[in-house]
């Protein structure tokens, strides 16, 4: 007589869970790694392209430049052509390594992906003014922009009929900024004269801002012209009356020993010069 043992009963539900498992397990492990697969295989992709010949920068372009030729301002730029890649060329670096140069004010630098192109747009400093001073105790001019920026030095002869007008002021570096009183002021007269005179700033020589409130002021065929640096845009514009009125008497003349005050409001004073030059 046979006995048989009683079998534990096992569902179907859970036969089918076990036998899921490993397999869902197993095709959780293929996704990730197929996932891994897929960013590796994009990121070597994107390095080919980013540094494929097909986003080298083709063209540079230059505006705005007058003293530099073009082929200067791209050397300053540090930039190659069918070299550097596009996504690489910094504008700020580009931009602080060409207004590096004296003559150079401000730079404008765009670049364009698709078209594979940089531009820079220039803005040069002005010549203004020519400075008398001493360098390495040579005599020589210094030539400054309106804002006092030393660009340049030239021989005294070489300026001795330059249109520029004189200015007084001390020796500097080339590039630096000459921020005293008696440069900034002469610039600001000189300025004023020019927006505000322009029929008395062709006739222009000199300006002596030594002492603020006696700005000296030459004008060709005339005495000289003082003018206060507290009174400079009245004093200018008196100028300018009396200067018209002079030319409609046709009685422009300059007198040796005299000079014209136009430091105070409302008035212009005809002095006879002392000894002493006061």
């Amino acid at each position: 007589m046979r006995i048989y043992a009683p079998q534990p009963h096992v569902s179907s539900f859970e036969v089918k869970s076990s036998k899921t498992q490993p397999n869902s397990k197993n095709w959780i492990s293929q996704l990730i790694w197929l996932m891994v697969a897929i960013f590796i295989t994009f990121l070597h992709i994107n390095y080919i392209i980013l540094n494929s010949t097909i986003l080298q920068l083709k063209e540079i372009t230059v505006q705005g430049n007058d003293h530099y030729p073009r082929d200067k301002i791209i050397d300053s730029a540090k930039l190659y052509i069918n070299h550097d890649l596009i996504h690489h060329v910094s504008e700020k670096e580009v931009k602080s390594h060409i207004e590096k140069l004296i003559y150079i004010e401000k730079a404008t630098v765009s670049k364009h992906y698709l078209r594979k192109t940089v531009s820079i747009n220039i803005t040069e400093r002005k010549k203004t003014a020519k400075i008398p001073c001493i360098i390495g105790k040579k005599p020589v001019f210094m030539i400054v922009d309106q804002y006092g920026y030393v660009l340049e030095y030239s021989n005294l002869v070489d300026l001795s009929r330059d249109p520029l007008v004189e200015i007084t002021g001390e020796g500097a570096e080339l590039g630096s900024q000459l921020a005293s009183n008696q440069v900034q002021i002469g610039l600001k007269t000189l300025d004023l004269i020019k927006k505000r005179a322009g029929e008395i700033f062709t006739e222009l020589n000199s300006i002596d801002a030594s002492g603020p409130n006696r700005i000296s002021v030459r004008l060709r065929n005339m005495p000289l012209i003082l003018l206060s640096s507290d009174q400079l845009v009245l004093g200018i514009n008196q100028l300018k009356l009396f200067y018209q009125h002079l030319k409609r008497e046709k009685s422009v003349n300059k007198q040796t020993g005299t000079y014209l005050d136009f430091r105070f409001k409302g008035a212009v004073y005809l002095m006879e010069r002392k000894q002493d030059g006061n």
